[in-house]
């Protein structure tokens, strides 16, 4: 029994795929719960306890906002790249106990490199200093890329900025015209808000990467494609790492191609390459 817990759970898709996945690969005895959380010693508790109410014993959970930062303190164990950003989004029941990990790095790199993108020395700024913009800043910065942080509580990104060695600087004085990549790790847009920053203002043939996912593209991705810059949107961001952690939790492959199909989305409507 594997599920997602946060304090919002259900606008995540992660549950339609992880159970359309166990349909598809015949894997009739695996569920997949979303869990609705109200405060962080909620998850120790649920991390403690052996079985719920209806039996369940967990195995695995994908972990959502605002719990990514207590992922680490109920853990036993915790991967490398999840302790360097503070953060994990996905706690895997081991022999030891919990391991946590995080996949949001890997969300944007692998995107990235399956294009080709050489990321030694490019100028980065990541948007939103969470959990999810901690671990792509972090990724990006030990691919070799020139990153900076960005933020708009300046406490939040100086927090971030100290955890990781970086530079940072506040919404209010971000000019992206300096960067030639530039990732959105703020929840906007998920609703139809504006975008946290000018796309209209990048630099000619600067990449957009943006995390927030929805069935129709967002206002971000939208103004980031007719000012023609290339756009990785969040629906190839979280297939990717649902596919990874879907991996991590069942030892068994969710292709991106069929992930893409049970929600819904075609990987031929977008400018984007196909997903394999």
């Amino acid at each position: 029994v594997f599920g997602i817990v946060g304090l919002a759970p259900g606008r995540s898709i992660s549950p339609r795929l992880h159970e359309g996945a166990y349909r598809a690969l015949g894997l009739a005895d695996h569920r997949f719960i979303s869990i609705s959380l109200e405060h962080e010693r909620d998850l120790q508790r649920l991390l403690e306890t052996p079985s719920d109410r209806h039996g369940r014993r967990f195995d695995g959970l994908t972990v959502v906002s605002p719990f990514k930062e207590q992922a680490l303190v109920v853990a036993d164990d915790i991967d490398e790249a999840a302790r360097t950003c503070g953060a994990a989004n996905l706690l895997i029941r081991t022999k030891r106990g919990w391991r946590a990990e995080t996949t949001d790095a890997w969300g944007v790199l692998a995107p990235l490199r399956r294009r080709g993108i050489d990321l030694h020395g490019r100028r980065v700024i990541v948007v939103g200093c969470g959990g999810a913009g901690r671990a792509a800043a972090a990724g990006l910065r030990d691919a070799g890329a020139l990153v900076k942080l960005a933020n708009r509580h300046p406490a939040r990104a100086r927090f971030a900025a100290d955890l990781l060695g970086l530079p940072w600087v506040g919404l209010d004085d971000l000019d992206v015209s300096t960067c030639n990549l530039i990732v959105n790790a703020t929840p906007l847009g998920r609703d139809g808000e504006p975008p946290a920053f000018d796309a209209g203002r990048l630099a000619r043939g600067a990449i957009v990467v943006d995390f927030v996912y929805a069935d129709q593209p967002t206002p971000l991705t939208q103004q980031a494609r007719a000012a023609g810059h290339e756009v990785i949107d969040g629906r190839e961001v979280v297939v990717v790492e649902v596919a990874r952690q879907f991996e991590r939790m069942t030892g068994h492959v969710l292709s991106e191609s069929l992930a893409c199909e049970l929600a819904g989305w075609s990987t031929e409507s977008s400018s984007q390459p196909a997903l394999t």
